[in-house]
């Protein structure tokens, strides 16, 4: 997604800005292309109106797969923590 793309749908940098939570600053740093996970977070706060684009060839899935693989690491995590607090109540 190119930084074009953004401001036409935002209309302003100073909106983009606000949406992200980030300053302006940040937002004429960014150039021509949108840093690849500012893009991911456009993504879902358009639903979906503006499109991630990988300028890595075919990685995208990757990238997808990772965050996927990263979520499920982090909800095992989460869940082994509470199991271990059940033995430590529970005294086994």
């Amino acid at each position: 997604m190119t930084k074009a793309e953004v401001l036409a749908y935002f209309g302003s940098v100073a909106n983009v800005a606000k949406t992200l939570g980030i300053t302006t600053q940040a937002v004429y740093e960014w150039g021509d292309s949108v840093p690849e996970p500012r893009q991911w977070q456009l993504q879902v706060l358009t639903d979906g109106v503006l499109k991630v684009s990988s300028k890595r060839g075919g990685q995208g899935k990757s990238s997808t797969q990772t965050l996927k693989k990263n979520v499920k690491v982090g909800q095992k995590a989460k869940s082994d923590k509470t199991g271990d607090a059940d033995k430590v109540t529970k005294g086994i």
